[in-house]
């Protein structure tokens, strides 16, 4: 039997350093938007919410996920749920670190911009929530009819009548008769 050359071992050798590296680096494709060595912490915020402790599966989940438009609705979600839970100032704060991220489409950040809005109705921030608004008014189509609902709403809770009443108007002229209810 002969020994093997020292050349065909290290290659042998590096195959096998090769075939873990492949492996180790797969393995993060099947979590996407997690950062890298935060695959723990995703695993540790899923313990927290199974444990009932909502706060703290919240805060790993939102320092584990990365800002990009494969985790937007993650981040959303999030959002909507802080605000839910009465952390009106969380959801703002999230949404403006969401908002500073330039990676996002017009209407990935019409999306964002929305859900700020939500949060600062939700808030009573009516003065920033107009302003917002009216960025969004050259928005697309579903955006801006959302828009325009939300600015309903906002202009109702300062009876802003007048104002609620033109955004009434707009939104009538936008929407097809068949979603007008």
């Amino acid at each position: 039997m002969q020994i093997p050359s020292p050349i065909l071992i290290l290659l042998i050798l590096l195959a096998v350093c090769a075939a873990w590296l492949v492996g180790y680096r797969s393995r993060f494709r099947k979590f996407p938007g997690l950062k890298r060595r935060r695959e723990q912490e995703y695993f540790t915020g899923l313990n927290y919410l199974l444990n009932d402790e909502p706060d703290d599966a919240i805060d790993i989940f939102i320092g584990a996920l990365a800002i990009n438009s494969g985790t937007l609705e993650t981040h959303l979600a999030l959002c909507t749920l802080l605000r839910r839970r009465g952390e009106v100032d969380r959801a703002i704060s999230h949404c403006q670190l969401l908002m500073t991220t330039k990676e996002f489409t017009p209407r990935e950040e019409g999306a964002i911009k929305l859900n700020l809005v939500r949060s600062y109705i939700a808030a009573g921030l009516y003065d920033r929530a107009e302003n917002l608004l009216a960025e969004l008014q050259n928005a697309s189509p579903p955006i801006k009819a959302e828009a325009l609902s939300l600015a309903i709403t906002a202009y109702q809770m300062v009876r802003d009548w007048a104002q609620a009443l033109n955004a009434a108007n707009e939104l009538l002229k936008i929407c097809p008769a068949g979603k007008r209810a």
